[in-house]
């Protein structure tokens, strides 16, 4: 596929428990983020409106 993805299998859909198996990543579906930080390793989340 134009050598950016090399195995047609890692474009399967895999769930947040193979993604910790297999990667080591923790995965949160339904979530929004704004930005992520690969140096830091964080990811934001979309600022929230002030209620007060």
């Amino acid at each position: 596929m134009g050598g950016v993805i090399a195995d047609r299998e890692d474009l399967l859909l895999r769930s947040p428990v193979s993604l910790k198996a297999g990667f080591n990543l923790d995965m949160h579906v339904r979530h929004e983020v704004t930005a992520v930080n690969v140096d830091a390793k964080t990811v934001t989340p979309p600022r929230q409106p002030h209620h007060g």
